[in-house]
């Protein structure tokens, strides 16, 4: 049995105040729906969405979900696990913080875990760069040392806002360019991932990560 290092024993302690998960598991298909301005809109779907026109419109255009973007608006802390986190969750995610930054959002912590491919390119680095600047009272960490050859071979993507537990088929944050879903309503505790998310950034290559503190 692998042992869990001290100073990742301090950072599950450190986070183990969290707000209760107060949604059932469910199935969440992002979609869109046609509004009276004769526009499509993302639409949250409980069912599997069939209709040709939506389906094709979703894969053409990033459509979020709306139900992961309002909770991560309202919560304290922040886990991200996308091997290939895209441009358009980190755009969609600096919004957050700024929207959170004029209405005194509850974030308090964001840890994101992905890929070396994705910390390539020059559009990737400035948000990051913007978003150094607007986590003053937050404490930021992200490694892009996730490797899918290595230990612990992750390939699923998942959040973990405060303690529910998110698990996508595709990209965090729904706006993946294809028919996909996601599931949320889990207990992160329950699932032993925030243990799991330690362990896996702590075994990320050290020399591809960055470590921001600021704490209120």
């Amino acid at each position: 049995m692998m042992k869990i290092p001290e100073q990742l024993k301090t950072e599950e302690s450190l986070n183990e105040s969290v707000s209760p998960v107060t949604s059932c598991p469910k199935l969440i298909w992002p979609s869109v729906e046609m509004g009276n301005n004769g526009r499509y809109t993302p639409y949250d779907s409980s069912v599997c969405p069939i209709d040709k026109p939506v389906i094709s419109e979703r894969a053409n255009c990033h459509y979020k979900c709306n139900e992961f973007w309002n909770r991560v608006r309202s919560c304290r802390a922040l886990y991200i696990l996308d091997l290939y986190l895209d441009i358009f969750f980190v755009n969609c995610l600096y919004d957050v913080i700024v929207d959170g930054t004029r209405d005194r959002g509850t974030l308090e912590e964001i840890h994101l875990l992905y890929g070396p491919r994705c910390s390539t390119g020059e559009e990737f680095v400035k948000i990051f760069e913007k978003l150094k600047k607007r986590c003053k009272n937050i404490l930021f960490k992200y490694n892009a040392g996730l490797n899918p050859g290595r230990f612990p071979y992750v390939h699923d993507r998942f959040a973990l806002t405060d303690d529910e537990l998110w698990h996508f088929g595709s990209t965090v944050g729904g706006a993946y360019l294809g028919h996909t879903a996601l599931s949320r309503g889990w207990i992160g505790q329950d699932a032993n991932f925030r243990k799991f998310f330690n362990i896996a950034f702590h075994e990320a290559k050290t020399n591809s990560s960055g470590d921001m503190h600021a704490r209120r």
